[in-house]
């Protein structure tokens, strides 16, 4: 057998092996869809979590206070991925796909603004409530952290998600959509994990425009600022001090000139 032909059957073989394996993870995603999707996106937002972590503690090296890899933390991550969103994503694009049935552009188009003007909001808001309740937090301090940091993880979602929803709506079957998603999830999530535990909320300005400043809401002033302050309040009142006694010893001299004037006359 010539080496051409050897590579043509070989080629020809894994082709076939591939469709075979396409065939079957579509014939298992359409016989079981919410398990299989909710164990994807469970091992995917337990792994993403644990990425971030890892990271985390790479950057933080050299620092001193090295926090532990927080297990409970990634837990939580998992059973909001595999109890909310999953079921969340899963029923979404089974509604979707049975209102607009199609791949025609008008259809895409369509599909992918519903999905970043009516899902997106509500999936960015479910994923803080659902995260600050199993962490106990008062409701309080959910608003709170959704203020701060539900604008900007919109904005930055606008960036990620509607080139990967046109794919996503083009070229794949329904029954695999779901899980196309928690495969790019995992990148989102290491984000999102990263904004969720994180004291930094990112400002994103443009030319001219100043979209989302939110740290504006929460002003504190740092200790540099304040010695600053400090500095020109000292500053300004030692010139007003300076100005008072200058103005104090030009009228004494007048004063003088005006007495001596007088005597001399």
């Amino acid at each position: 057998m010539s080496t051409r032909s050897y590579k043509f059957m070989r080629n020809a073989a894994m082709a076939a092996k591939t469709r075979y394996m396409w065939t079957q993870l579509t014939k298992g995603v359409a016989s079981h869809p919410f398990l299989v999707n909710s164990a994807t996106f469970g091992g995917i937002y337990f792994a993403a979590d644990l990425t971030q972590q890892l990271m985390s503690r790479k950057l933080e090296a050299c620092s001193i206070n090295q926090k532990q890899i927080d297990f409970n933390r990634t837990l939580r991550f998992s059973v909001v991925g595999a109890g909310v969103m999953a079921p969340m994503f899963w029923k979404w694009y089974k509604i979707l796909d049975g209102f607009l049935p199609g791949t025609t552009k008008t259809i895409l188009l369509r599909k992918v603004g519903l999905d970043q003007l009516l899902f997106g909001p509500v999936c960015l808001a479910v994923f803080f409530l659902a995260t600050g309740v199993l962490e106990l937090k008062k409701p309080s301090q959910i608003s709170t952290e959704l203020k701060q940091k539900f604008l900007p993880t919109f904005a930055i979602r606008w960036l990620v998600w509607p080139p990967a929803q046109l794919v996503n709506f083009y070229f794949l079957p329904p029954q695999l959509r779901c899980l196309y998603v928690g495969m790019l999830v995992f990148g989102w999530t290491n984000f999102l994990s990263y904004i969720k535990h994180s004291s930094v909320v990112p400002n994103l300005t443009f030319p001219r425009l100043k979209m989302f400043d939110l740290a504006s809401l929460d002003v504190k002033k740092t200790k540099a600022d304040v010695v600053d302050q400090s500095d020109s309040e000292e500053i300004s009142s030692e010139v007003s001090d300076n100005t008072i006694e200058q103005t104090k010893t030009v009228g004494a001299i007048v004063q003088f000139t005006s007495t001596s004037s007088t005597e001399g006359s």
